[in-house]
């Protein structure tokens, strides 16, 4: 289906609200308030800026920015002179910032952009890491600037072009840079506003970081674009005290938020509240996105949180990727989200969907929803070809909202964007009109010819007393002798627990017991860590590839001991 968008630059389009409703509430940013009349004038004061400093229409910019209503302005501004902005993620506070930039060197040189936005700060670091020698500009956005006169007429560019540069969420140097043109963003849009019943009224609360899809194009791009109001919390913060996203819900009567399944399961088990202190019911979705959905999270978000006004057709999923800039698939806002209990025996093994046998054989599986209008979802088979429904095959996409390949990466794009046909590497099938989501391919465990979800087993080891839950990984191991996959499991103690007495066999035997009881699954091995020895990628995902790195170098080092 062809969907009806208004046509225009973003950056016009989002600064014409500035004249459209000048006094309404853009951003709210800890209370600094941004009206959309503020917002289009600092917009416009940094495309100014910029042109003064030689930047060109085409030209990549980087903004390694603090989550701010200033950064959200500088980014707009690289758009509305015509140039393509990217958020990339500054260091946590956990991190080494002189080994981090010298990890994007080669990143750079990649993308080669013409300019780089930062603060003053990291500047030093950065140029020892040799970044002046592969940026022609670092600029300092907090540093001084002359002033010159803001921006004035129309944007350059045609909706051919490319508005915006997002990357993957990675560990490593070389993350994937998506580009997404100025005609697919607002196709995008449209179609998933309608999916979402949005409308200006709606107020979008948001902590997730914007170098990453959801956070940039769901919880920023999108409202911006329809005249919504955003309020905006810092990642950093919001991951230190995670009861601040329900606060400013509270407070600002919130009426959309996107969360990761993990951030359900912490808020549920780790927010305490007073009886009438908090009034969630404004809200007319949680969508929980970017990982796989879990129905006994939202039974225990539902309990927790439904005595402050959260309703179960509250609850959303949708299914997402920056590649279709962002959504894919929705459930329908103000219906419960549809479940399907399905044989997790004939699931695994036969790879198609099937009534359980009996309740012991049951898995409950969440709707991702239908696709939105403009996309097409096909399940095929490891040759290409389309799959039948309740058939599990990979996920394959067409639609009016692709990306134009990923920059400078022509072999990758040449491999996931076939004939206008993007490979999505994610394990589905579709069941009637909707789409269900099981995992990535490569988070598939194959073990003696049965499958197993790596986020399956993770979801199991959760509830072990004694772990933090959220904190651990599941990988695949070779076994040489045996010729197939071992499953280890690496889980965290939880926070503030001692160092087990027995070096944490009791421990190890109950998340044995879980897994084999829950999914038949015997476990190679399970390694009990302290708190922080798991490594995450950049947008805060355990990553399980850097994490089997980390054992087997473990291990190898242990044999030689």
């Amino acid at each position: 289906m062809t969907v009806a968008h208004p046509p225009g630059h973003l950056a016009e389009r989002i600064c014409a609200w500035g004249t459209d409703s000048p006094d309404k509430v853009a951003i709210d940013d800890y209370g600094d308030v941004w009206t959309y009349r503020r917002l289009a004038g600092e917009i416009d004061r940094w495309a100014g800026r910029l042109q003064q400093r030689g930047l060109r229409a085409g030209d990549t910019v980087l903004l390694f920015l603090p989550q701010t209503a200033e950064a959200i302005a500088a980014y707009f501004g690289v758009m509305r002179c015509g140039a393509v902005p990217s958020f990339m993620p500054l260091p946590s506070p956990k991190q080494d910032p002189g080994y981090y930039w010298h990890s994007h060197a080669n990143l750079l040189r990649l993308i080669q952009p013409a300019a780089l936005v930062t603060l003053e700060a990291p500047l030093a670091a950065m140029r020892s890491a040799g970044f002046a020698d592969i940026v022609p500009m670092l600029l300092a956005a907090d540093g001084a600037w002359t002033e010159v006169a803001p921006w004035t007429g129309p944007s350059p560019g045609a909706a051919d072009d490319i508005a915006l540069l997002q990357h993957s969420s990675g560990t490593t140097a070389l993350k994937k840079g998506v580009q997404l043109s100025h005609g697919a963003i607002a196709r995008q849009v449209a179609s998933y506003a309608h999916a979402l019943q949005a409308s200006a009224d709606d107020v979008v609360v948001s902590w997730l970081p914007m170098y990453h899809d959801m956070g940039l194009i769901a919880c920023t791009v999108t409202p911006l674009l329809l005249g919504q109001t955003v309020v905006l919390l810092d990642p950093f913060k919001w991951v230190s005290e995670p009861v601040s996203l329900l606060h400013a819900i509270h407070r600002h009567r919130g009426t959309l938020t996107w969360l990761p399944n993990f951030a359900f399961e912490l808020l549920a088990k780790t927010v305490r509240f007073e009886p009438g202190s908090l009034d969630l019911s404004s809200m007319r979705a949680f969508i929980n996105c970017s990982e796989p959905c879990k129905a006994a999270t939202f039974d225990r978000f539902l309990a927790k949180f439904a005595p402050t006004g959260v309703r179960a057709e509250a609850l959303q999923v949708c299914y997402a990727m920056a590649e279709t800039v962002f959504a894919v698939s929705q459930t329908d806002i103000g219906r419960p989200v549809p479940r399907l209990n399905v044989d997790a025996q004939r699931l695994s093994e036969e790879k198609r969907v099937a009534a359980p046998r009996d309740a012991g054989a049951a898995v409950e599986l969440l709707s991702a929803g239908r696709a939105i209008d403009g996309m097409r979802v096909t399940i095929v088979d490891a040759d290409g070809q389309a799959l039948p429904a309740d058939h599990v095959g990979e996920i394959e996409l067409s639609s009016e909202f692709l990306f134009d390949g990923y920059l400078n990466r022509p072999e990758i794009t040449a491999q996931k964007l076939r004939a206008g046909r993007y490979r999505t590497n994610d394990m589905g099938f579709v069941h009637g009109d909707q789409v269900f989501v099981l995992g990535r391919a490569d988070d598939l465990l194959i073990v003696h010819g049965r499958n197993y979800f790596a986020h399956e087993v993770e979801a199991v080891v959760n509830d072990v007393a004694g772990l933090k839950a959220g904190r651990n990984v599941a990988v695949a191991v070779f076994n040489e002798m045996l010729g197939s996959q071992d499953v280890v499991v690496i889980a965290e103690l939880a926070p503030g627990a001692p160092a087990p007495a027995d070096k944490g066999l009791e421990l190890k035997r109950a998340v044995k017991h879980a897994v084999a009881e829950s999914m038949g699954l015997d476990l190679r091995d399970v390694r009990i860590v302290e708190a922080g020895w798991l490594a995450k990628t950049t947008s805060g995902k355990i990553s399980r590839s850097l994490n089997r790195d980390k054992y087997l170098q473990d291990l190898a080092a242990a044999r030689r001991h």
